[in-house]
C-alpha cells in the first residue's frame, strides 16, 4: 500500500497537474486503494485464508479467488467503505477500479485518478515491493497510459523514482526494518 501510494504520487508529478490536481491525493489514493483487502483479512480472516491458499496453490489471481470462494472482492469491499466513510470519488473510484479501469469511465480528472492508481499498482508488482496476495504482475490497462500521455519509455524513470522514495520513506514509517 505504501509502495503504491509512493509511486501514484511519482506518476501525479510526472504527469502534471493537468490531470491530477494534487500529488499528495494521488499519494492518498494509491495508499488506500487495497483497503478491501484489509478488511477482509482483519474481519473475515478465516474466510479469507482459504483465498489466499487458492493463489498460491493454483496459481490463480486474487480477484479470481476472492470472486470463486467469497462471491465478491476487495474492491466491493473497499468502495463500500470508502462510500460509507463518504470519500470523494477521487479516492473511492480507484478502490473500486484500480484492477479494472475500463469498467467505469468517470470525468476526466477521476478517471485520471484510477488510471494512475492502476499503473502504480502493476509498477510495484513489477517491482516486488510488498505483496498483492498472489504471484502475478497486473497488465497495464493501454487506455490509461493514453488517459495520462505516458510513453512506455517513462516506465524506467517512475520504477526507479519509486523505488528510492520506497525505501527512505518505509524507513520514517517502519524504522528498523530489514533491507
Amino acid at each position: 500500500a505504501l509502495a503504491v501510494g509512493v509511486c501514484s504520487r511519482v506518476i501525479a508529478k510526472f504527469v502534471g497537474t493537468s490531470l491530477i490536481r494534487n500529488p499528495e491525493e494521488a499519494f492518498m489514493a494509491g495508499l488506500i486503494h487495497d483497503i478491501g483487502k484489509i478488511t477482509q483479512d482483519q474481519f473475515m480472516h478465516d474466510d479469507y485464508v482459504p483465498v489466499l491458499e487458492l493463489c498460491r496453490d493454483k496459481k490463480m489471481a486474487l480477484l479470481e479467488a476472492e470472486r470463486e470462494l467469497l462471491e465478491f472482492d476487495h474492491q466491493h469491499v473497499g468502495a463500500y467503505l470508502a462510500e460509507n466513510w463518504n470519500l470523494p470519488s477521487v479516492l473511492t473510484a480507484p478502490i473500486a477500479f484500480h484492477n479494472a479501469p475500463r469498467a467505469q469511465k468517470h470525468d476526466g480528472t477521476v478517471y485520471a485518478m484510477i488510471c494512475v492508481v492502476h499503473i502504480a499498482d502493476a509498477l510495484v508488482r513489477a517491482l516486488d515491493l510488498g505483496s498483492g496476495g498472489d504471484p502475478f504482475v497486473p497488465a497495464i490497462d493501454p487506455d490509461c497510459w493514453n488517459c495520462l500521455g505516458l510513453k512506455k519509455s517513462h516506465v524506467e524513470v517512475i520504477m526507479n523514482d519509486t523505488a528510492i522514495a520506497t525505501d527512505e520513506l518505509s524507513g520514517i514509517v517502519l524504522p528498523g526494518k530489514v533491507t
